[in-house]
Parts: C-alpha cells; sequence; structure tokens
C-alpha cells in the first residue's frame, strides 16, 4: 500500500508490481530458477508428494498407529523444524525418548530415499540456495514483518551478505494504538444489542467506516445476532 501510495504521489497511473514476496513463495521461486539452471539438481517435492515419503519410511510402525497420514505429517513438521533450526548434527546420537528415537530413524530413512531418488524437501533448499552463486538476487533486500528469524534464515541472510547484497530490515509504518474499552452486559442478548447499538454510532459518526465483530462460536448464535443487527441497522 504504501509502495502504491508513492507511485500515485509521483503522478503514475500504471507501474510495475513490486517484487514482494512472502518467505516460502520467494525461495520457490529461486529455486525453480536454481533448477532451470542445474539440470542435475533434485526435484523438489511437494507438500503431498512429501508426506507420502514420510508415511512411506514409517512403514514399519504404521500399524501401531490410527491414522498414519497424520502421524507423517508430524514427521514432516518435525523435520522441517529440524532444518529450520539447523539442528541436522543431533540426530549422530541416540535421543532418549522412544518417539524422538523413532523419529530419527525415519528422518534417516528419507534422506537415503531422496538421495537415492535425486529428491529434496522444501525444508532443505534454503542452504542450497544460500551457497548459489549464480541466482539474479537485487543487491538490496528489505525484510518486512519478520518477528522471528529462523537459525536458517539468519545463516542464509549471512551468506547473501558475504556475496555484497545488503539484507536490511525495512522500517515498518507506526501502527496506531487501539483504544479498549469494556462493556459489562447482563446477558448474551444484552451483549448483541449493546455491540448493534455500538456499531450503529459508529457509522452515524462515519459511514464509511469498517467494521468486524469477532464471535466466538458464531455459527450456533447467527441467527439471533443477524435478527438485532437488521433491527439496529
Amino acid at each position: 500500500m504504501r509502495y502504491a501510495q508513492q507511485q500515485r504521489s509521483a503522478g503514475r497511473l500504471v507501474w510495475p508490481s513490486p517484487p514482494i514476496y512472502d518467505w516460502d513463495s520467494w525461495l520457490r521461486e529461486l529455486w525453480r530458477d536454481y533448477a532451470f539452471r542445474n539440470p542435475a539438481a533434485p526435484m523438489l517435492l511437494s507438500s503431498l508428494q512429501e508426506r507420502m515419503l514420510w508415511v512411506r519410511v514409517q512403514r514399519d510402525d504404521a500399524g501401531r498407529v490410527v491414522s498414519p497420514d497424520a502421524l507423517a505429517a508430524l514427521a514432516m513438521q518435525a523435520w522441517s523444524l529440524l532444518c529450520e533450526y539447523r539442528a541436522q548434527s543431533s540426530r549422530r546420537a541416540e535421543w532418549e525418548q522412544p518417539d524422538a528415537e523413532r523419529f530419527r530413524h525415519w528422518a534417516a530413512e528419507f534422506e537415503r530415499e531422496c538421495a537415492r531418488h535425486n529428491w529434496t524437501s522444501f525444508a532443505q533448499i534454503a542452504p542450497v540456495l544460500a551457497e548459489d552463486r549464480g541466482a539474479a538476487l537485487p543487491q538490496e533486500i528489505h525484510l518486512v514483518g519478520f518477528d522471528r528469524t529462523t537459525p536458517a534464515q539468519v545463516h542464509f541472510f549471512e551468506v547473501l551478505g558475504e556475496q555484497g547484497i545488503a539484507v536490511r530490515n525495512a522500517e515498518e509504518p507506526a501502527v496506531q494504538q487501539p483504544q479498549r474499552s469494556w462493556i459489562r452486559t447482563t446477558d448474551a442478548r444484552h451483549e448483541v444489542e449493546a455491540c448493534a447499538a455500538w456499531a450503529r454510532s459508529v457509522l452515524e459518526a462515519n459511514p464509511a467506516a469498517r467494521i468486524g465483530v469477532i464471535v466466538p462460536g458464531v455459527a450456533s448464535r447467527r441467527g439471533e445476532i443477524d435478527r438485532v443487527f437488521r433491527q439496529a441497522l
């Protein structure tokens, strides 16, 4: 939105879309370019393909669980966390917990299967891309909205910095602190009526206002809320 406002202020009616990506989409875009330039690059597994591979490597334990597919999804999540925190070296020693030890064996089999077929999971591509000297990267990258950075991301940005690419945390717009007030009502019906009255007062003051009402378990109360709001508005 800030970019669009800058373009309008400069008098432009049209402008190219800015290269803004979320983290996963950016890595996938870089991987497509990397695989195009390197015919021997591993095939990147889709989420479904990777989960099916986890099901396969767990075949010896599948009979002990209710849902092998759900167990595979958990293993896939654990594998992603290991890669994000660059904790692969911890798998060299045995783990004390039985469940964790089983996962350690599954992860070893997962890696063997990937190596055998020249496959790779999404969780493993960041280190490869960080070392790719042929990637078409801008000279300056701005990070926006990263409430935390994982060790894998930190390493990725450090390697880019060694290549002369500036990685900076972009200055984010100031967020106006909301004003909060608490209303005490006698029952649920009174609560809905008070909310509808408040919404009406906001719209009377500013007809262009956008109002969001959050209702836990809205499905069971939708009819009542609809009636009260229609009457008030």
